[in-house]
Parts: structure tokens; C-alpha cells; sequence
């Protein structure tokens, strides 16, 4: 359980009388209470036990499964026969069920055995054979792997899951229910059993909270063809909602890592990567008052880093509510050596642990804004998993890659096809609902991250 909860933070004490922001006629919450509110559910997020024994099924030894590792002859003209796309499917297979992290939590022998009969077989039936032909059947066998740290020549077998947003009317959340600023009450939403699921504290472009409806969608369709809703209200009236296409925030191409600059007033830390001293450090220019750290296009990085920009942050080490199992055992510190402390590095029963510090809610008087989209991966995606273990943290965004469960690793390339492959070694454990591989962290609140910089900068101006 986490201990301390929250005085008051100073800077928000001036918005406490504040009903209303602006002229929006939908009414507004003080800072003061948003944010009680935003520290009470970041609190309640407790840790798993940090143990083995538990999650044994995800790292037991594995035997040997009987498969054919005969190479096979080369052709000359250095086309691919089918005999040697089947011989990288057999190598593929017996290396990712003696190495992968996440072999076991996907299914182990039974399924992934499956999936290589069907793979063979579809080799089998294939009209043509080359590279792009067998990393495609591979891709396909390998679809229920939502590790998206597991990558297929340049690609994954499983995509992100992107937010959908219904940004065309703006409903407000009261003791009836869900409704329109004129007060009409939504009933209910065609193929949508949950409306507290589906509609989601949210931040306009303008900077005001409302709530929106949010579905979500792959890639594709969320940016080429975003769904639609139908909403009945109680008055008998309907209304039919489309989403917005989803865009990508694109990386500004003028800063090479990381930038501190004035927005309006408003102090915003831009990172690109959790790679370098400078983004360790600025967590020191961080002022007093409210500041903002855009990961909207941060891809991740070196994860120390990001519980040591924490550290310097509030000037003690940040507990993650999560810990990792490496599924290799034997490891003990190795790779580790220099940041035991830092990265809580136990070793139980020959399986090395990392992230094991106790659980507990850290004091801090300052607001920070953490930005998030689907570019939020990894190590930044360490970073929003540490906010939520400091108070007055507040993530506006969408959720964000969901690029945790498993780790990165060095490729290789299978005999034949030289298709490159690479896994990682690892198995995170997440406080049950906190986070989902594909889905990510969810924000405090929602906003299309192409312009959450610009409504995190008028919200903070309005309320402060």
C-alpha cells in the first residue's frame, strides 16, 4: 500500500474558488479538485507482490521440443527452396522456445508448437517462396504475439491499438449520467454495454475538461477510416458521431534530443529519447509551479534513465509499480553492475529481478505535466509508469504504445532467408488492469496528442 497522500499543493491553492474556467458552458473543475482526484487514483495503483513463485508458470524450464534442424542443401542461383524456408522456420521456433521472455506467457510449447505446424504447412502450400514470402506466413503464425518488442524483418507480428476520438459534442458527467451541454441526457450508444468505458475525461483544444467518447481501433483504421457512433438520448432523439482521423505527432525536426522552452508562460521540456545526460539533467531546470514533459514523440531509451530523472526530480529514488523477471536464470547482476540501487536488482532462487523497490507515493508541491501518444514507448512509457507514484502528476494524452511487458534485444538473421529477428528476455509484472501490451498506459486526460502541448498550455494558463 502506498503511504502519504497529499497536502495541498501551493501553486493551487489560487484556483480553489474557481467553478467555472472560461466561458465554457460546461462547468469546469478547480485545479484543486481535479487533481485530488487524479492523486487518489495514482495512489490506489499497488504494486504486485515482488516474488517468483507466483508467476513460475512464466518462467519454468523448458524441454527440448523434437523438430528437424537439418540445414539444408544450398541452391545455386541463391533463390530460396522450400527446404530451407522450412529449416529457418525449425531454427526460428527452437530459438525463441529456449530464449524468448515471453514464450511461456503467450502460451509456451502447446501454442507456439501449433503455430510452427501451421507455418510448415504453409510453406508447404505457398505458390512462390522467397524471403518476403516466408516472413510473411511467419508474421501471420505469430499473430497472437502482442509483444511489441518482437519484430519480423522491420515489422511486428501484432499492432499498436490507436484512440478514436469523438470530439463533435461535448458531454459533461453528472449524477444522472452522461450529457450534452444543453442537458440532454445519453440513454445509451449503439455496441457500447459500458458508457463509463466509453466516454473519458478529456482536455479540448481550448484547454477545458470535458468528457468524449472514445473507442479504438489499429492503425489503419483509425487513421483512414475512423468508426462511427450512434447515441440515443432519453428525450428519443439520436445523433450519429464520427471520429476524427487519428494523426501522428511528428517529431520536430530541429531538436536533436532535448529542449526546455517557454510556451505562453509555461515551462515545456521536449525529449525525444531517454539516451542522454541532458535529459537526465533537466530535470533540475524544472522551475517551481507548473511545467510540462512532452514524450509525445519520445520512443524510449536507456529505462536507469528514466528512474534517475525522477531522483533528481524530487531527491529520492521513485518507486515503478511494476517489476521484471528475466526468464534467463543464473543472470544474477550481470549487466546491471553500477545501477543495483537504482534499478532494484534482487536475485531469488537464481532468477534475476529488477524494479523491486517497495511501493510508496512521494510528496511533491510542484504540478508536472507528462504529454503521451502512441509514440510513448519504452523506457518513456517507464517514465508515465514512475509519475504515478509522485504526487501532483497529472498525464494528458492518449495511451501510449504499450511497449513494456517484454525488452529489446540485439537481432540475427535466420540461415537462409537472412530475415532479421529479435526478442527480448524478460516478463514484466503489472498491477492487474494498470497496463496492456498494444494498449499502453491510459492519461488522467484524454486529448489527441497532435495538439495536447497547445490545450496543456491554455488548460494550465486558464486554471493557474
Amino acid at each position: 500500500m502506498k503511504m502519504k497522500m497529499k497536502k495541498v499543493i501551493c501553486v493551487l491553492l489560487a484556483a480553489a474558488m474557481l467553478g467555472m474556467t472560461g466561458c465554457s458552458t460546461i462547468p469546469q473543475p478547480t485545479m484543486e479538485e481535479l487533481m485530488a482526484e487524479v492523486n487518489a487514483e495514482h495512489q490506489a495503483i499497488e504494486k504486485p507482490e515482488v516474488a517468483v513463485e507466483p508467476y513460475s508458470q512464466y518462467v519454468a524450464p523448458r524441454g527440448s521440443v523434437e523438430q528437424d534442424l537439418t540445414p539444408a542443401e544450398p541452391n545455386p542461383d541463391g533463390s530460396l527452396s522450400m527446404e530451407q524456408a522450412q529449416f529457418d522456420i525449425n531454427s526460428l521456433f527452437d530459438m525463441v522456445r529456449k530464449n524468448y521472455g515471453l514464450y511461456n506467457f503467450y502460451g509456451g510449447a502447446e501454442v507456439f508448437e501449433a503455430a510452427r505446424q501451421q507455418a510448415l504447412a504453409d510453406c508447404e502450400n505457398a505458390q512462390t517462396m522467397d524471403a518476403d514470402v516466408l516472413q510473411q506466413i511467419i508474421l501471420d503464425n505469430l499473430s497472437f504475439i502482442t509483444d511489441q518488442h518482437f519484430f519480423v524483418g522491420s515489422e511486428r507480428p501484432s499492432s499498436s491499438i490507436y484512440p478514436c476520438f469523438f470530439t463533435e459534442v461535448a458531454f459533461q458527467k453528472t449524477e444522472e449520467g452522461y450529457s450534452t451541454a444543453d442537458g440532454k441526457l445519453v440513454e445509451s450508444v449503439d455496441g457500447q454495454d459500458d458508457l463509463d468505458e466509453l466516454f473519458k475525461r478529456s482536455l479540448t483544444r481550448e484547454g477545458e475538461i470535458v468528457y468524449w467518447p472514445i473507442t479504438f481501433a489499429e492503425s489503419e483504421e483509425a487513421k483512414n477510416n475512423p468508426p462511427s457512433l450512434t447515441v440515443h438520448y432519453t428525450d428519443g432523439s439520436e445523433q450519429t458521431l464520427t471520429a476524427m482521423p487519428y494523426e501522428s505527432p511528428e517529431a520536430d525536426p530541429e531538436v536533436e534530443d532535448v529542449e526546455l522552452r517557454d510556451e505562453d508562460g509555461i515551462s515545456v521540456l521536449y525529449a525525444k529519447w531517454v539516451v542522454s545526460r541532458d535529459f537526465v539533467n533537466s530535470a533540475s531546470e524544472m522551475q517551481e509551479g507548473a511545467n510540462i514533459v512532452n514524450l509525445t514523440g519520445n520512443g524510449g531509451g536507456y529505462m536507469p534513465m528514466a528512474s534517475e530523472w525522477w531522483e533528481n526530480y524530487v531527491g529520492e529514488t521513485v518507486p515503478t509499480n511494476h517489476f521484471s523477471i528475466y526468464t534467463q536464470q543464473n543472470m544474477g547482476t550481470k549487466g546491471f553492475v553500477g545501477m543495483e540501487d537504482e534499478m532494484g536488482v534482487q536475485v531469488m532462487d537464481g532468477w534475476s529481478l529488477v524494479n523491486t523497490h517497495p511501493d510508496s507515493f512521494i510528496e511533491n508541491e510542484n504540478l508536472l505535466v507528462i504529454l503521451t501518444s502512441k509514440k510513448t514507448a519504452s523506457a518513456a512509457e517507464m517514465f508515465v509508469d514512475l509519475s504515478h507514484n509522485v504526487e501532483n502528476t497529472l498525464v494528458i494524452g492518449e495511451n501510449t504504445a504499450g511497449c513494456l511487458t517484454g525488452n529489446a534485444a540485439s537481432p540475427f538473421q535466420l540461415m537462409y532467408s537472412r530475415i532479421e529477428v529479435s526478442y527480448g528476455n524478460m516478463v514484466t509484472i503489472f498491477p492487474e488492469g494498470d497496463f496492456a501490451e498494444g494498449y499502453g498506459y491510459e492519461p488522467d486526460l484524454w486529448c489527441p496528442a497532435v495538439w495536447a502541448e497547445e490545450a496543456a498550455v491554455h488548460f494550465l494558463n486558464k486554471q493557474l
